[in-house]
């Protein structure tokens, strides 16, 4: 998606494009949170697994 958005970039700017383009981004971060959330959860759950044991 970010290659994407970095290809549209030296595309002709309209106001289409430019909606498109700053919701593909939204979504790539988005994308991007969300799986470093599940990688702390996941440590978070192993850690505490751990201190069980």
């Amino acid at each position: 998606m970010i290659i994407l958005c970095v290809l549209c970039r030296f595309a002709p700017q309209t106001e289409e494009s430019i909606v498109v383009n700053t919701l593909a981004l939204i979504a790539s971060a988005l994308v991007a949170i969300t799986g470093l959330v599940a990688i702390r959860v996941d440590r978070w759950r192993e850690s505490r697994a751990d201190r069980r044991d």
